[in-house]
């Protein structure tokens, strides 16, 4: 599960250091990664998915709940996710992003 944020106000949390990091979030098997884009997020364009305020999503053991707090991404399976907003970025659970 990959969520994407065009205009990040959060300063990323300490990893590898790229222009672009803080504006990309991925859960995977492996837990929650912050990887360095090949380029700056953009505002979704037309057919790019977006999960609107007040939806959920679920894409096998992957789940998304919009607000107006943030994107909050979590594995069904273990509990570990995160919580991706344009003032702050938060990962919890056994594969949280140390």
């Amino acid at each position: 599960m990959t969520c994407s944020i065009a205009n990040a106000e959060f300063a990323p949390p300490p990893g590898d250091a790229c222009e672009w990091r803080g504006q990309v979030a991925v859960l995977g098997i492996d837990g929650v990664t912050m990887p360095c884009p090949d380029a700056a997020a953009q505002a979704a364009g037309d057919g790019v998915p977006v999960l609107e305020y007040g939806t959920s999503t679920t894409i096998g053991a992957w789940a998304c709940t919009s607000s107006e707090r943030g994107v909050e991404c979590f594995s069904r399976a273990d509990g570990t996710g995160f919580t991706l907003a344009r003032a702050a970025f938060t990962s919890y659970g056994p594969g949280r992003l140390a």
